[in-house]
């Protein structure tokens, strides 16, 4: 794991540009919860479709079931559907898959390629906030399988992430609902919160993407790191911090 940094976090300034942190700011004394998003924040990429790659190289899923998936992603790309509806339809293609033997190949995953995305200073802002005494936790659309090693590895004792059905091994091809996107995101992060003791004034919200519009502006405090066109057009206009991690 890279060393970590002193406490570094960033201020609250309209519409600033930081590269990571990069000044020493006195203890912040208060209770925070802090949630991380996933893909394209504390990872440069996107697992999920370098899931599917991969899967596909490795002959667990068929061209078709591929060419599926990344149909129904184009198409939310393209906003002539809901994210929601993609994940659903995507989570079709595990019905009756061996659900131990997919959690060995999602590990395998981890160690072969993603804990080599994650960004290095992410490594830094989640240091400062847990010296601060800050509480971690990841909020993330991805699977609960990866997304618990991403947070062991990093020292984040809460995962709130999207989870498959499984019964009797096998999944069902169903997703636990609420997702864990867009509003789920916010009705997710409320739970925990509440069940923690803080209220959503007290959170701190990391992420890349608009889809998690909702959920940032219900925080006390919001970072967009490496946004998309549509995070950072709204990030300017309320004065969120913007941040580029190496």
């Amino acid at each position: 794991m890279p060393p970590t940094a002193a406490l570094q976090l960033p201020m609250q300034h309209p519409a600033r540009t930081w590269a990571g942190p990069a000044l020493v700011y006195p203890r912040d004394t208060r209770r925070k919860l802090v949630f991380f998003d996933l893909d394209q924040t504390l990872l440069s990429y996107n697992s999920a479709f370098a899931w599917m790659i991969r899967e596909l190289r490795g002959g667990h899923i068929s061209p078709w079931q591929a060419l599926v998936g990344c149909w129904w992603y184009l198409l939310y790309a393209l906003g002539l559907t809901q994210l929601e509806d993609a994940l659903r339809k995507a989570s079709t293609i595990a019905r009756g898959r061996d659900a131990e033997e997919t959690r060995a190949r999602v590990r395998a995953f981890w160690e072969d390629e993603v804990s080599r995305r994650l960004r290095r200073q992410c490594y830094e802002v989640i240091e400062a906030h847990r010296r601060q005494g800050h509480e971690l936790a990841l909020l993330t659309a991805g699977s609960d399988y990866l997304s618990e090693h991403v947070a062991q590895h990093c020292g984040i004792p809460h995962v709130l992430s999207n989870r498959l059905d499984v019964e009797d091994n096998r999944f069902t091809g169903k997703l636990q609902e609420p997702l864990c996107f867009g509003q789920g995101k916010l009705h997710h992060a409320r739970r925990l919160a509440r069940r923690l003791g803080y209220r959503l004034e007290d959170c701190v919200f990391y992420t890349d993407s608009y889809s998690d519009f909702p959920a940032m502006e219900a925080m006390g405090e919001a970072i967009a790191v490496h946004p998309d066109l549509r995070l950072a057009r709204a990030a300017r206009d309320r004065g969120w911090e913007i941040a580029y991690w190496d």
